[in-house]
C-alpha cells in the first residue's frame, strides 16, 4: 500500500512540474489584466479593490483624448500623459500621487482668444472614503469609493493649478483696449465712460 502512494505522489509532481508552466504562461498574464480592468470601468477606479502595496494607473495621449470630462480641457498633443499612484496607507485612508504633462486650452483674460499652454506638474494628496471627527482636515472625501472619477478629480486638479487670470502673450493689446478682469475697467469704448460727464446736483 505503502508503494502505490508513493507512486501516486511521484505521478502527481510530475503532472505538477509538467501543467504549471504551461498555466503561468497563459493563464496569469490575463488574470492580471483582468483584475485591472475590473478595478477601473468608464474612468471611474474601485478604491476598495487598490492591492495593498498601491497600484500605478497610467494613461497616455490616445488614452486621454477619449475621456470627455477632458476633451475641452486638453489640446492635441501626442506627448499628454498621466500618471495615478494610488496606496492604502490607515483603513479608509489612501496616498495619492498624481504626475500630468498635458497640453491645456486656455482663454486669454485680456482679449478672450484661446491659446494653448502646457502644464507639467506633481500632486500628493490624500484620500478618504470615511472620515471620522477631527480627522477631516489634510484629506479629500469621497463619497463613492467605488466608483471614483479620478478623470474629474485630475480636471478640477489643472484648472486650480492654472492662473485665474492669464494673459496669451505679455504685451496683449485688444483693439478695445480692454484691461483684465478685476482691474478698473480703463476700457475706452466703456459705456460708463458716459456717466463721468454727468453732473449730479446737490441737496440743499
Amino acid at each position: 500500500m505503502g508503494w502505490i502512494l508513493v507512486l501516486n505522489d511521484k505521478i502527481r509532481q510530475r503532472r505538477k512540474a509538467q501543467i504549471d508552466p504551461i498555466l503561468n504562461f497563459v493563464f496569469y498574464p490575463i488574470s492580471k489584466a483582468k483584475i485591472k480592468a475590473y478595478k477601473m470601468k468608464n474612468n471611474e477606479i474601485n478604491l476598495h479593490l487598490i492591492d495593498v502595496n498601491g497600484e500605478e494607473f497610467a494613461f497616455n495621449a490616445k488614452d486621454l483624448s477619449e475621456i470627455k470630462s477632458l476633451k475641452e480641457m486638453l489640446a492635441s498633443y501626442d506627448q499628454n500623459s498621466v500618471t495615478i499612484n494610488i496606496r492604502p496607507i490607515d483603513g479608509p485612508h489612501y496616498q495619492l500621487k498624481i504626475q500630468y504633462k498635458v497640453m491645456t486650452t486656455r482663454e486669454c483674460s485680456r482679449c478672450g482668444i484661446e491659446f494653448e499652454k502646457i502644464a507639467d506638474k506633481k500632486h500628493e494628496d490624500y484620500l478618504s472614503t470615511e472620515l471620522k471627527e477631527g480627522e477631516d482636515e489634510g484629506f479629500v472625501l469621497i463619497e463613492k469609493p467605488e466608483k471614483w472619477d479620478w478623470a474629474e478629480y485630475l480636471r478640477q486638479t489643472i484648472e486650480l493649478d492654472m492662473p485665474y487670470q492669464e494673459l496669451c502673450k505679455e504685451d496683449c493689446k485688444p483693439e478695445d483696449d480692454r484691461v483684465l478682469i478685476g482691474e478698473t475697467d480703463k476700457s475706452v469704448n466703456s459705456p460708463f465712460n458716459k456717466l463721468k460727464d454727468v453732473k449730479i446736483p446737490k441737496k440743499h
